[in-house]
């Protein structure tokens, strides 16, 4: 029987039809062994979880971290399976499940903890959630990212020993001579920047030698420790002090005149000299002092020279006294202030910051990175930025950086960034709560000018301080609530 030509054509159809059919078939199996290869070789913990929290997928990454095999497939994901602790490695509960939490939230979370590790050792994890929608946006589960964060910690600890080991006197704990010449050029330059006084104090224990042949170099070594200690005790908390060599120390004053140096200086010496040390039979030390102040002509080795000579002019008239470079003669100073003198002060926004309005991102972050470190930080994120730097002292940058934003139609605007840093109060609770903690990073942006509108000023600002998170190795876990000091600042 000869098949009509409807038949034929309806056969063939047919044939097209099952041999599409069975392409899509073998597209979605090759893409489903690519899917799989991929997360099988993916270095991290990959964990999918359902709508009730039960374990559906559990890579080769997350059995090597854990020690736990495949056949955790179907469990539930409690804290308990992972011997799950919090940063202070207190151990969580399952009725705190913070996968759990993620799920209920449905929102993308990322945190610290320790679990226990493949050798039974505790092991720091960071831990991301991502939420899984259907359409319609209905929760089916969620994706778990555990990644290994000890040897990154281990390597950061080991960063800042051996730049502590490069920049601090091992007896004294102020910075070194080496530091010291570092940093003075760059505090000239800062100072000559935004116009501000600038002054350095170069003071010397008197008759070190008689300490060392009386009481012995153990006993010398204790005496420069102490004097150290009384120096930091008397200085603000942003001026720079450094050894510079056997007894004699520096001082960098910030914003101050010689005359405010030389009063400060003179504060400096009667406490030492009003100060009994049980070390010496209960005898003070005493100490010479000399000041200068940057003049237009100086550089970083002249500067230090003329106040290097106002210390010998010092011993040369009796020690125990503080001599200025430009008088050369002993001090009778007085407490008061130069008239042209500005007091730094927390806003200070004219010279030191530029928060003149509320900015439209604002956030804080706690790191575990030592202050001169990401100071460091701080000067590479602006070379390779090329930002214009407005202001910069120890503790905080100002500066302008041009911003390229997709939601701003590619249109470039220059943000105004103040990074302020401080040092973690030990007796705080981000401190209490991680002791590895060293530093407080605040970042605020707002716009030089109002080009666009503020929908797109938002998102340029965002898109730059994702940007600048990147150069200052600052992540997201990082970031902690505003403290009080700056509330008023971010409120818009």
């Amino acid at each position: 029987m000869v098949a009509t030509t409807s038949e034929t054509t309806l056969k063939t159809a047919g044939d097209i039809r099952r041999g599409e059919e069975s392409l899509m078939t073998t597209v979605e199996n090759v893409s489903q062994y690519f899917f799989n290869t991929l997360l099988e070789n993916f270095p991290e913990g990959v964990i999918f979880v359902d709508h009730s929290c039960t374990i559906r997928m559990w890579n080769a990454g997350a059995r090597n971290l854990t020690g736990i095999g495949s056949a955790v497939v179907g469990r539930r994901l409690d804290p308990s399976l992972l011997k799950l602790k919090d940063i202070e490695r207190f151990p969580i509960s399952d009725s705190a499940n913070p996968f759990e939490n993620w799920l209920t939230q449905g929102v993308v979370g990322t945190q610290k903890f320790f679990i226990s590790g493949r050798s039974g050792r505790d092991a720091q994890v960071e831990v991301s959630f991502y939420p899984v929608r259907a359409k319609g946006s209905r929760m089916i589960g969620g994706i778990i990212l555990v990644r290994d964060t000890s040897i990154q910690v281990e390597l950061q600890r080991q960063l800042n020993d051996l730049y502590t080991i490069a920049t601090v006197d091992p007896l004294t704990q102020v910075a070194n001579r080496a530091e010291f010449e570092r940093i003075l050029g760059e505090y000239i330059q800062a100072h000559r920047a935004v116009g501000l006084h600038c002054s350095i104090v170069v003071c010397d224990i008197d008759f070190f030698k008689k300490i060392n042949d009386k009481f012995g170099h153990h006993v010398g070594d204790q005496a420069l420790v102490r004097f150290a200690s009384m120096l930091k005790q008397v200085t603000r908390p942003h001026d720079f002090i450094a050894r510079f060599g056997g007894e004699e120390f520096v001082i960098l004053c910030a914003n101050c005149s010689e005359t405010t140096a030389a009063q400060r200086a003179e504060e400096i010496r009667r406490v030492i000299e009003t100060t009994p040390q049980n070390i010496l039979e209960g005898k003070p030390m005493t100490a010479s002092f000399g000041v200068a102040e940057l003049n237009a002509e100086d550089d970083a080795t002249s500067l230090f020279v003329r106040a290097d000579h106002a210390l010998l002019n010092a011993k040369a008239s009796g020690r125990n006294c503080v001599i200025q470079a430009t008088s050369s003669v002993r001090s009778d100073v007085k407490e008061q202030k130069s008239p042209d003198e500005k007091t730094p002060k927390a806003k200070d926004v004219e010279l030191l910051r530029a928060l003149s309005y509320s900015p439209l991102v604002s956030k804080q972050f706690a790191t575990s990175t030592i202050l001169p470190l990401f100071i460091e930080r701080m000067k590479n994120t602006a070379l390779e930025l090329k930002a214009n730097v407005l202001a910069a002292t120890e503790g905080s940058l100002s500066m302008l950086i041009k911003s390229d934003d997709e939601a701003s139609n590619n249109r470039q605007c220059v943000m105004h960034v103040d990074i302020d840093i401080a040092e973690i109060d030990k007796t705080s609770s981000i401190y209490r709560s991680n002791s590895d903690l060293n530093l407080l990073v605040r970042i605020a942006l707002r716009p030089k000018k109002r080009l666009f509108v503020m929908g797109d000023q938002k998102s340029a600002a965002e898109a730059t301080l994702k940007r600048l998170c990147q150069f200052l190795y600052l992540n997201n876990s990082d970031e902690v609530a505003l403290d009080s000091r700056y509330e008023n600042d971010s409120a818009t």
